[in-house]
Formats: C-alpha cells, structure tokens, sequence
C-alpha cells in the first residue's frame, strides 16, 4: 500500500463526512491508499458520520480510543498504519481535488517527505497560506529546507516554516526509524513534531501546488484561547531544547508563543509565571543561542524580572506591528 491517510476525529459531525468525501472523490489517479478515522471518544455523532461512509467506501478503517487529545490519536493512527507514506488530516478540512493524482507520480521516487501548499477556505476563496514558489520542484534535506524558510523571515519573525502537519505527506519507515511521535496530552503536537521530523529528513521535494484547504472553524483547538496550551508551549520549548540545540529557534518560537497564548486567556496566572521562573536558566540559554536580536531581548528581559515578561513581550509585538 501506498499512502495511509490519518484523520483524528473528535465531535466533528459537522465536518468530518465532507472531509472524507474530499478524498474518496478524488480522480485521475491509481493509488492505493487507506484511510484511518481514528475516533478519539467523540460523544457526538461522528462516529455514526464515519460509520456510514465506510460502508460505501472499503478504503475507509475507523479505529477508537477513549479521549486523549490529538497526538495520542494521530499515534494511534500511525501505529495502524501500513502505507509507505502518511498523510496526517483534519478532520474538518478538505483534500483539494487533483491531490492525489498531483502526488502520486511523486511517490514513487523515493522522496523521504513530499511539502505542499495549502489554502484557507473564506466565503468559498482560496486565501494561500503556504508559499513554495522560489522553491517549487527542489530537492533538499529537511535542514536545509528548514533553514531557507526561517531565514526568509528571521528579521520580522513571519517566519515561512510551517509546523502544521497537513501539508507534508512523510515516510512512514523514516518516522519509525527515528522513533518520531507526537507529544500526547499536548494542545501543540504540531509545533513538537514537525522540527524533529525534518532534522531528520534527507530527501524533501518542495511543491507549491495547493493540495489542501483549511476551515476556519471558530472553535477549533488552534483558534480557541486555552491556558493549557500556553503551558503546553512552555514544555514544547524545553523539549526541542534538550532535544538538539540546532533546534533554538523552533525552542525560543516555543517560547514566545506560550506568552502569546496566556494573554489571549485575559489573565496572567502566577502558575504560569512560576512555571517560567523554574526554568529560566533554560529558557534564557535557548534564547540568546539563536543570535536574534529579538530573542536577545526576551533573555534580557527573562534575566530581570519575570512578572514583566509577558506583557513586555506582547507590547513589544504590537509595536513593530506584528502579528503572531
């Protein structure tokens, strides 16, 4: 088998039958491919969504679990797995058409992931979010991919990485090779993963074909302000840290993001001021390693006064017009 599509679903009855009809209705190609709901104890009707286009479509596997967030599912999926390659979905977004013909020919030439554009759906338009066209047809090692899209944007932060994991399709042996997975319990297994994975990537073709279109769902993890995520930054920090230095920038992103996120909540809680403080002396080396000047600045302030830091930080942003 070729490819195994890996969609986690929770209370997404809304979404989920479109989702998986974007790809069962995909033409133009010969693939042969799977595609693994994994159920992560919805108590809605999504299942019962899921249920009924398996009985029509046999490609279609719905594997459950008791609820354990994102990254415990999207594992679970890739533990059930038997493409060459994966794919990781969400469970409210669309395949565009054309995807599967547009990679298949790809897939066959050893390629260790495959990186594409995707597109925000807004009132039935395509807004692009994802940017490959100086890069479009290169063949590269995931570093150095990783490198050429952060330098694009170091000075103002934008940077052109994208962590968001459904715009690169992986295979599966080099994720078990390394032992990649998916920080579980975690709001941002996303912004854990995809650095760890493409250090590890020696062959990468970058397309800018638009292979993917996202929903703006209101009240989606991604867009609903939530103090475990701050935290979960927090750690995702820590973690990439420790993991490997080169890795600072994505550590100090990390960082700088848990920030963002517990001034979006209204409050600044002294749980979270206390949870920086334990860890300072780390968070301050990942932050000067990077050399930014911006950084620089945050381990200044990080070596002052920690109660100062968040909201110096999210003024400082608004300042420079910057939008996280």
């Amino acid at each position: 088998m070729k490819l195994s599509i890996i969609i986690p679903v929770y209370n997404r009855e809304a979404y989920v039958e479109e989702t998986l009809q974007s790809i069962v209705s995909q033409t133009g190609h010969s693939l042969d491919y799977e595609i693994i709901v994994v159920d992560d104890g919805s108590t809605d009707n999504s299942v019962a969504r899921c249920e009924e286009m398996a009985k029509r479509y046999p490609a279609i596997r719905i594997v459950r679990q008791q609820n354990s967030g994102p990254g415990a599912a999207r594992n679970n999926g890739l533990e059930h797995a038997r493409g060459e390659y994966v794919w990781l979905v969400d469970s409210d977004d669309w395949m565009e058409q054309g995807a599967l013909a547009c990679l298949e020919p790809h897939l066959n030439q050893g390629f260790d992931a495959i990186t594409f554009a995707a597109a925000d759906k807004r009132n039935g338009e395509k807004c692009r979010r994802i940017f490959n066209k100086s890069l479009d047809g290169q063949v590269m090692s995931g570093r150095e991919l990783m490198a050429r899209q952060i330098h694009c944007g170091f000075l103002s932060l934008r940077f052109r990485f994208s962590v968001c994991l459904w715009h690169n399709v992986y295979r599966r042996a080099v994720l078990e090779q390394h032992h990649l997975q998916l920080a579980e319990d975690s709001l941002v297994d996303d912004f854990d993963f995809a650095p760890r994975v493409f250090h590890c990537l020696k062959r990468v073709l970058v397309l800018n074909d638009i292979l993917y279109l996202i929903r703006q769902t209101p009240n989606s993890l991604s867009r609903s302000a939530n103090p475990k995520k701050a935290f979960d930054y927090l750690t995702c920090a820590r973690s990439l840290w420790t993991a490997d230095k080169e890795m600072a920038v994505f550590a100090s992103l990390a960082f700088c993001n848990a920030m963002t996120e517990m001034e979006r909540t209204g409050s600044i809680s002294a749980d979270f001021l206390n949870a920086i403080s334990e860890h300072r002396a780390t968070y301050r080396s990942l932050l000067v390693a990077t050399g930014n000047a911006k950084f620089l600045l945050m381990a200044v302030l990080l070596s002052v006064r920690v109660a100062w830091l968040v909201k110096a930080y999210n003024n400082f942003l608004k300042k420079l017009k910057i939008k996280k």
